[in-house]
């Protein structure tokens, strides 16, 4: 097991295969499960983060024979989590519910599962804390079992006041290192370094941590405030965060992940078809600075 996950797509050092290249299906939220693959088919790509909302409306006995027919990978299923009880579930059943996300993710052959804490709500942060890192100990045991990470996401607090108490990457490391769990990793959403330009710098040390690497631009919205968009159409040096992430040592996957009003109002497989264009875009470039890449196509 790498910290790639199960059944690492990892090429050698030097190139980023497009079997690396996901896109994460709540970037087209107004989209079907089966409309997402049709999408992704023709946009040319090979690897599907799902979201769990979409895969139960359509069914999850169904989504694994669609998705094993169709020859298309999982990169990561989300979410599970909420263990706070902000989201109306006991902390019991918040750990059922994570339990069987688990086991869903292992038959979609997922190489992780996305987790959120929830909001601190009504506890002490402390105690939020506790409770949070009880669950992952848990949860940790299982995916070792299965073989799937579980990925940590920090949110910056004004997106993500209602989903978790972790607003910072260091906040988010501090409670993997309170779990001490090697099962137990970090979602890197490239979007958090509009809030901490400072982790640029630090990501060859992040790289131990990161299992799954989120994918999404920043513009300035008309108030000046950082907003969600398409990989490459923002300000963020992507290019040079998927450098230093493949010099570091990450060989998981970058997946495209952009919760945007301008993306969910759009044409779903239009949003698809620009992701992936945007996506080989950012593959191409690296290939040009980086003059070691292998010339094979993968």
């Amino acid at each position: 097991m790498t910290a790639a996950g199960k059944d690492s797509p990892a090429p050698a050092c030097g190139w980023i295969a497009l079997s690396r290249l996901s896109l994460n299906q709540m970037t087209t939220l107004r989209a079907s499960f089966i409309d997402d693959v049709l999408a992704l088919q023709q946009a040319g790509f090979r690897t599907l983060g799902v979201w769990r909302q979409k895969l139960i409306e359509y069914g999850e006995e169904r989504a694994v024979d669609l998705l094993r027919d169709s020859g298309v990978r999982v990169s990561s299923l989300s979410w599970a989590g909420g263990f706070t009880g902000a989201d109306g579930l006991s902390y019991r059943e918040a750990l059922h519910d994570a339990q069987q996300a688990l086991r869903t993710a292992s038959e979609l052959e997922s190489a992780s599962l996305t987790i959120v804490t929830g909001p601190r709500a009504r506890f002490t942060h402390n105690h939020a804390r506790r409770l949070v890192s009880d669950a992952l100990r848990a949860l940790g045991d299982m995916a070792g079992e299965l073989g799937i990470h579980l990925c940590l996401q920090a949110v910056p607090r004004n997106e993500g006041k209602r989903w978790t108490f972790l607003h910072t990457v260091d906040a988010a490391l501090d409670l993997l290192g309170k779990c001490d769990h090697p099962q137990l990793g970090l979602l890197f959403d490239t979007h958090q370094l509009s809030h901490e330009p400072a982790l640029l710098a630090r990501l060859p040390e992040l790289v131990p941590f990161i299992r799954s690497v989120a994918l999404c631009d920043s513009q300035a919205d008309l108030a000046g405030k950082p907003t969600r968009c398409l990989p490459g159409r923002g300000s963020l040096p992507l290019l040079d965060i998927i450098v230093q992430l493949e010099q570091a040592g990450y060989r998981g996957y970058y997946e495209a992940q952009v919760l945007s009003r301008t993306c969910w109002d759009a044409i779903p497989a239009e949003v698809a078809q620009d992701c992936a264009d945007l996506l080989r875009q950012l593959q191409r470039q690296y290939r040009i600075q980086q003059p070691e890449a292998e010339t094979r196509t993968v």
